[in-house]
């Protein structure tokens, strides 16, 4: 399977298109994910405060 991907990009690369890993989108589409639906203004009550010496 190695040598038919490689193949492929050497004849993409022509055209200025790169393959890029799967696994790579995947992990961006996560972190896009978690930055939309993360609350950025969470409420001060929810919150935890610790006072150290």
């Amino acid at each position: 399977m190695t040598g038919r991907m490689l193949k492929w990009s050497l004849e993409l690369s022509e055209f200025e298109i790169h393959y890029e890993n799967r696994r790579a989108l995947k992990a961006q589409v996560l972190a896009d994910f978690i930055v939309e639906m993360t609350n950025p203004s969470t409420p001060d009550k929810n919150k935890w405060r610790i006072f150290v010496d």
